[in-house]
């Protein structure tokens, strides 16, 4: 494709790919954050995004008719030049796919909601038309007034493609992915494999499934099985280097050469995952069945107990629960503090063989992230000189409360009663036997 895009009535219709324009132009999500990851040098398939412009240039000249909620097309030969569609140098196929505004939104994707049309040869004035008729016309299932920009992107020849979703809470990227393109999968179609995918730093280049130093069983390598698995951790890490560690919803595809990144969107709903939950620790200090009360104070402390190590990395997850309640029983949550072990670059044995439980795959020294996180495990290490004497100070606050267990009582029923009954006031003027 060449790099003009001013049509015959000098309207601007067509940005390139990396022009870094196309957020100031208005352009919704969808295609400003692909126009973005271009400009910063991501894999993004070469293109252009068809502006909302071409849309109301189009319905104004005729060229274009609505009929109910399907768009009609019937000169696309003039369509096309009106457009200056004609004048580009075309790929052998192109991929015309909407980026209107009201997709990919903070709260509301809108996913597999418009249509795309794969495969589309550019070459053939009707194929191209017929595709746009197609995509304009899929605004119409949506109510409200919003930009129709398209993207018309180069196809890439996918030997695999998914979607990948990259959250800040968890320590591996959830990867679904099929043979061939993604559009099935992502219409829900196929079905599609798993795989979790752990996350690289900016300063790792490759990081496999398991790989430790000193590590007593062999770990299976998933590049082997799947080829594309290196390059795809590469196109994450620097997808977060740019947009940065939040939490993303990515569409890729993977020719054999190189990974390409086919559309960003925030991640309006977290991703379900398996965690993996011990009550090791706990069945050495309760009873086969603890009463409501126990299993609901433990519950209630799970909070603060992982907040603690939170006060010394601030970028451990602050979401994920660190003990639920299965049928009566608080179950501490293996995975995370596994996952804990690797942020700091140390085994996860160090976690497993001292509560108990598996996680599935071991993780052993990262000597980088060991480095790196010197400090806050020192910080650790000291804390531990005073917590004696902090254990004793809570003692004593606990103690404090329970001398005129009336007062306590009065103060969490006053918001409640609205004020404090006159029996509940004599309670707490008495003695503490």
């Amino acid at each position: 494709m060449s790099d003009k895009y001013s049509s015959r009535d000098n309207t601007p219709h067509l940005l390139p790919l990396g022009s870094g324009q196309a957020a100031g132009l208005g352009v919704g999500n969808k295609g400003a954050l692909l126009d973005r990851a271009a400009q910063a040098g991501l894999p993004v398939p070469q293109g252009f995004i068809l502006l909302d412009s071409a849309w109301h240039t189009a319905l104004a000249a005729g060229l274009v008719k609505v009929e109910g909620q399907s768009v009609t097309i019937s000169d696309p030969s003039r369509l096309l030049s009106a457009l200056q569609l004609d004048f580009l140098n075309p790929p052998p196929l192109l991929a015309v796919r909407s980026a209107f505004s009201a997709e990919d939104r903070e709260g509301e994707s809108l996913a597999g909601h418009f249509t795309s049309r794969l495969f589309v040869n550019p070459t053939d004035p009707a194929h191209l038309a017929a595709a746009l008729a197609d995509v304009w016309s899929s605004a119409f299932r949506r109510p409200g007034d919003f930009r129709r920009d398209v993207l018309l992107m180069h196809m890439v020849a996918a030997r695999h493609a998914g979607v990948a979703f990259s959250e800040r809470e968890f320590e591996d990227d959830l990867i679904n992915f099929t043979g061939g393109t993604a559009d099935k999968l992502v219409s829900g179609e196929v079905e599609g494999e798993q795989l979790f995918l752990p996350k690289l730093r900016a300063w790792e280049r490759r990081l496999e499934i398991g790989d430790s130093f000193n590590l007593q069983s062999p770990i299976s390598t998933p590049s082997v099985q799947f080829p594309f698995f290196s390059r795809l951790q590469r196109l994450l890490r620097n997808i977060r280097r740019v947009f940065g560690a939040g939490d993303w919803d990515i569409e890729w595809a993977d020719d054999g050469v190189c990974c390409w990144l086919v559309q960003l969107r925030p991640v309006t709903r977290p991703s379900r995952r398996n965690e993996t939950f011990t009550i090791a620790n706990h069945k050495e200090i309760l009873p086969e069945l603890p009463s409501r009360y126990m299993s609901s104070l433990i519950a209630s402390c799970a909070g603060g107990l992982f907040a603690y190590y939170r006060r010394f990395d601030p970028s451990l997850p602050a979401r994920r629960p660190f003990i639920e309640v299965f049928y009566g029983r608080p179950y501490i949550n293996l995975s995370l503090l596994s996952e804990m072990m690797r942020s700091f670059g140390l085994p996860t044995r160090l976690v497993t063989d001292n509560i108990g439980g598996e996680t599935g795959q071991v993780f052993g020294a990262n000597p980088g992230r060991l480095v790196r996180k010197i400090p806050t495990l020192l910080r650790l290490g000291l804390a531990q000189f005073g917590a004696v004497a902090s254990s004793r100070r809570a003692i004593k606050a606990m103690l404090a409360r329970t001398e005129q267990p009336g007062r306590l009582l009065a103060r969490v029923a006053k918001p409640w009663l609205g004020s404090t009954p006159s029996w509940l006031r004599r309670c707490s003027r008495l003695p503490r036997p």
